[in-house]
């Protein structure tokens, strides 16, 4: 994901930023203001996105369309409402989804 730059997660543009919420609002209202659910999308990728995959998203969806391992969506879901869910044992195995990942990619 390209986000923590300010720009889109999928484009990489800097103008027209969305915040996106990785899993719906609708679906996980106790997530509406966490940081952790956010992804940051122009506006053009951000339509784009919903109108594959609709309102109603999760990790997954959006680690599909940004093409990202299968393994991604398993350190976002470990991360996400982290102090809510797990607490410091979510964010443990959002590491441990986060090495294996890193050694993926290093192969």
């Amino acid at each position: 994901m390209r986000a923590v730059g300010g720009e889109c997660s999928k484009c990489g543009c800097t103008s027209e930023l969305h915040a996106h919420h990785i899993y719906s609002k609708a679906d996980h209202p106790s997530l509406e203001s966490d940081f952790s659910n956010g992804a940051a999308l122009c506006s053009r990728c951000h339509f784009e996105f919903h109108s594959i995959y609709g309102k109603r998203t999760d990790a997954i969806m959006l680690c599909r369309w940004l093409a990202l391992d299968p393994l991604a969506s398993g350190v976002l879901e470990s991360f996400i409402g982290w102090k809510d869910k797990g607490g410091v044992e979510d964010l443990k195995k959002a590491r441990h989804f986060l090495d294996i990942l890193i050694h993926h990619q290093e192969r």
